[in-house]
């Protein structure tokens, strides 16, 4: 059984890899190296997965936050600008809480980026950049768990294009992260 989850997630990251549009990425890449703020939101497993970016983008120095909480994703995209980012995850593309954060963004002309499943949807239609990931469902896992891994492999690969376009800036912050954590290791 261990052997057709690991094909199954395989496959999963294979097919999103197969549909990913290298115009979209090197957008979002351009959107997130502008933005003065990048802030990560999706609600339920998509939320699990604006945590992770947000905790990898922290080291690229520039400020992030991520929010899983519909009130506090309004208060908080209410109080940006067109010189920040928004990155909506939402594996339907058709959550009504990520549609209004959406219009509110827009509203605001804030840049946003969604990652979401291959479809089209009002979501997926809406954000400035789209990038999709492509999961299909077991007989024990919604096709979202696996979608889930496909979502972390695109915020793993923006991280890595960032960093790499903001090495400096990079190496400051990691030195400065790394000195403040250093006082957990005595």
């Amino acid at each position: 059984m261990q052997k057709k989850i690991f094909h199954s997630n395989i496959k999963t990251l294979e097919e999103t890899l197969s549909i990913i549009n290298l115009e979209s990425f090197k957008k979002a890449v351009a959107f997130l190296l502008k933005a003065k703020r990048i802030e990560f939101y999706g609600n339920g497993g998509s939320g699990i997965v604006a945590m992770d970016a947000h905790h990898k983008f922290l080291r690229t120095g520039i400020p992030t936050a991520a929010y899983n909480d519909t009130h506090f994703q309004l208060m908080s995209a209410s109080q940006l600008s067109k010189d920040d980012v928004i990155v909506l995850i939402s594996h339907s593309g058709t959550n009504e809480d990520m549609l209004e954060l959406l219009e509110v963004a827009k509203e605001q002309g804030i840049p946003t980026i969604g990652i979401t499943n291959l479809s089209k949807t009002p979501f997926s239609e809406g954000v400035d950049v789209a990038l999709y990931t492509v999961s299909r469902e077991t007989e024990f896992r919604s096709e979202a768990f696996a979608s889930r891994l496909a979502q972390l492999s695109i915020i793993d690969a923006l991280y890595v294009n960032v960093s790499i376009k903001r090495k400096e800036t990079m190496k400051k912050s990691l030195q400065s992260m790394r000195r403040a954590i250093s006082r957990k290791r005595m």
